[in-house]
């Protein structure tokens, strides 16, 4: 028996797997734990909310984990290129995407995902904890953007959604069952919620080990395929699709090896044996 108990479904069958370091001295050190009985991963030990706060205004969270495009100071080139890629999230997830309705969309970043959307006419919301990004998003963009936590949703007008997005958010909740419980609630029975997370059970997390980019100190929870679908089964919701995310180890660069096996993975099914960083999936309420 182990001294770990697992934080979702209290199982004592846990090993820590990984002991990582962060530049930061605050967090120096910290574990990777995942649970043999229900398959998820969680994060040893777990960061308070004041630490959380200390971690998110870190220089090596804006360094790593925001090293996006500043979009306030990009041309319109490069954010309407970041507009079609985020527009690939409906090629992944069809047929289920609804065709049009209001999306509500969780963590929307400089809102090019909703602006996708809106330009084919759905209504949009989003939630954004980063205030100067909220403010692109609302000031260039023209979208209704929130800079409010989801745990605040309830502020919201009473909006029934017919399609909510939520890319890399879900393993920051200290509660992932209550956020999800607080979703359904803006579900109707045809509501579609997609949600994208670093996938533990990945190829490249395991070809990567201590080195995956995706561990980190506030990513407070590791989901596999099976303990997600767990998740989501247990709070009431039903997975229609998986989307698997092709190794970057392997098949992450533009030469011509790996664009001939990124297609021949494709074609052949097998993107799950080199499996990247990430794991989608397109779900509803049970019925």
């Amino acid at each position: 028996m182990s001294d770990i108990c697992c934080p979702y479904c209290s199982s004592d069958r846990c090993d820590k797997e990984y002991e990582l370091s962060w530049k930061d001295e605050r967090f120096a050190t910290y574990h990777v734990a995942r649970c043999k009985t229900c398959d998820t991963g969680f994060v040893l030990p777990l960061p308070t909310p004041e630490e959380l706060d200390q971690l998110y205004n870190s220089l090596q969270y804006h360094s790593e984990d925001r090293s996006t495009i500043d979009f306030s100071a990009a041309s319109e080139k490069e954010i309407n290129a970041r507009i079609s890629k985020d527009g690939s999230i409906v090629k992944k997830y069809h047929p289920h995407v609804p065709p049009s309705g209001h999306v509500l969309d969780i963590g929307a970043g400089w809102g090019t995902l909703l602006k996708y959307f809106a330009d084919r006419g759905y209504q949009t919301t989003g939630l954004e904890l980063s205030a100067p990004t909220a403010e692109f998003a609302k000031n260039k963009l023209g979208l209704d953007i929130h800079n409010i936590p989801v745990e605040r949703i309830d502020e919201l007008p009473d909006q029934i959604y017919d399609l909510i997005t939520m890319r890399h958010v879900l393993e920051h909740f200290y509660e992932p069952t209550k956020v999800l419980a607080s979703l359904s609630e803006r579900m109707g029975d045809n509501s579609k919620l997609i949600i994208e997370v670093p996938d533990y059970g990945s190829f490249d997390r395991k070809g990567y080990a201590e080195s995956w980019p995706a561990f980190a100190p506030y990513h407070l929870w590791y989901f596999s395929r099976a303990s997600l679908q767990r998740l989501l089964q247990d709070s009431g919701f039903e997975v229609l699709l998986f989307h698997t995310f092709m190794s970057e180890r392997i098949f992450g660069g533009s030469s011509l090896f790996q664009r001939i096996g990124r297609k021949t993975l494709n074609r052949l099914g097998g993107k799950h044996l080199f499996s990247g960083r990430s794991i989608g999936l397109i779900c509803q309420k049970q019925t």
